[in-house]
């Protein structure tokens, strides 16, 4: 959340999880036997594994289902103090983190206030925690937890972390290091408070690539020192993965990078479906040139493509998002809204089509590709805001986010 930000015949369907706002791109390709895939239904979170890509949603729909996001995650964190803590690293980047400081808390916020305690023991045990903040959350009572005395532990992103003029941290980006080696990377779409665990959230887990870590951590150590010392993409040893982190050099823009990528559809093949929060500012027509020159370029392929994402509002405040809307309905995307009573907020995008691989120029086949992070369809995003967007390609992990697609799409309307 932010305030920056089927197939058809012969389609491409383009199925947007997207909440507009930033860019941090990964690409595994081939998910081999030997790197395990751990998925579970369209609304479950299995446990993530210590080796291999694990996926988990949230359901908003139940209370049990609101909180098994963050239960997870809380999972994961205590991990770092279970053993030899002192040897242990975690580092946070958060766009919102917060719970009622008073006053009787509920299933959601209770889970949220876990999660924050399971990070103050980390620390108070010896874990070397490093958090970054999105300036909203000063002083408030995670804030005041997290970094009581004031030690450097958390740092706020003002006017600094990579992002100028008002930008913002729109991260939410979880690094582990166990027993001294890199050990995870965890990006979500999910902010840590309890309002956005009624909207539909993601998130991804991969474990035991080294490479892909420590292009995250050094990521991660731009933003604190608020300066560009390592290179804004890098690759992973597994699954082909290649990362992205933003604000992007010239409106680098990974949506509009893949969509281009795609050289034709075929009646198996033909699918790009995404989902988004927001669509964020009209700038978007002219900010985002290059994602509506690709769509339209794949609409006339004769591809399909599918755009879900919440009912903007009926006030003035919405007049951007329907702009922004109308733009993408000429270009040929298929609009579907969910109802404001149950919103989205995952950012995916999902492509069955014959494409080029990660560099561009590689054979085109048919692949199935992944996209999913923190960014919107925002001019902001790739502009201003610190992003991240994780590429994956192969079945496992496509299929998983398919069928939470279809769940989404199945309250949405036709716009």
């Amino acid at each position: 959340m932010g305030s920056f930000p089927r197939r058809g015949p012969a389609g491409l369907v383009l199925a947007i999880g997207l909440a507009l706002a930033g860019s941090l791109l990964l690409t595994p390709t081939t998910a081999a036997a030997s790197y395990p895939i751990v998925t579970g239904g369209a609304t479950s979170c299995p446990r993530m594994p210590s080796y291999g890509v694990g996926v988990c949603f949230n359901d908003p729909r139940t209370e049990t289902g609101r909180v098994q996001l963050l239960r997870e995650l809380t999972r994961l964190v205590k991990q770092t103090y279970a053993r030899h803590p002192k040897r242990n690293s975690l580092r946070i980047a958060m766009y919102a983190w917060r719970y009622p400081e008073r006053g009787r808390l509920g299933p959601v916020q209770q889970q949220v206030k876990r999660l924050t305690d399971a990070v103050v023991s980390a620390r108070a045990r010896g874990v070397n925690v490093k958090v970054l903040l999105d300036e909203e959350n000063a002083g408030n009572i995670v804030h005041r937890r997290l970094d009581p005395f004031h030690k450097g532990v958390v740092e706020i992103c003002r006017n600094d972390c990579l992002i100028r003029n008002r930008a913002i941290l729109h991260d939410k980006v979880w690094l582990f290091r166990i027993a001294g080696r890199p050990t995870r990377v965890v990006t979500t779409s999910s902010n840590t408070t309890p309002p956005q665990q009624r909207e539909f959230q993601n998130l991804v887990s991969v474990a035991g690539d080294p490479d892909l870590w420590k292009f995250y951590s050094a990521y991660f150590a731009d933003m604190r020192a608020d300066r560009r010392a390592h290179p804004f993409q890098g690759v992973g040893q597994r699954l082909g993965m290649k990362a992205y982190g933003g604000p992007l050099p010239g409106l680098r823009d990974p949506l509009a990078e893949h969509l281009s990528r795609i050289t034709h559809c075929t009646r198996a093949h033909h699918t790009v479906r995404m989902t988004t929060g927001t669509i964020g500012l009209a700038r978007f027509t002219y900010g985002r040139k290059r994602v509506s020159k690709a769509i339209s370029r794949v609409h006339r392929m004769g591809c399909t493509l599918y755009l879900v994402l919440t009912r903007p509002p009926s006030s003035n405040a919405g007049d951007d998002e329907r702009h922004a809307l109308g733009h993408l309905r000429r270009l040929g995307v298929h609009i579907r809204l969910l109802p404001r009573s149950q919103p989205v907020h995952n950012k995916v995008v999902l492509i069955d089509a014959v494409s080029r691989d990660r560099t561009g120029h590689g054979e085109a086949r048919p692949r199935l590709i992944t996209l999913t992070g923190s960014m919107n369809l925002t001019f902001g995003a790739i502009r201003y805001a610190a992003e991240n967007t994780l590429r994956l390609e192969g079945p496992s992990v496509f299929k998983a986010y398919s069928a939470n697609f279809r769940l989404i799409n199945h309250y949405a309307r036709t716009s």
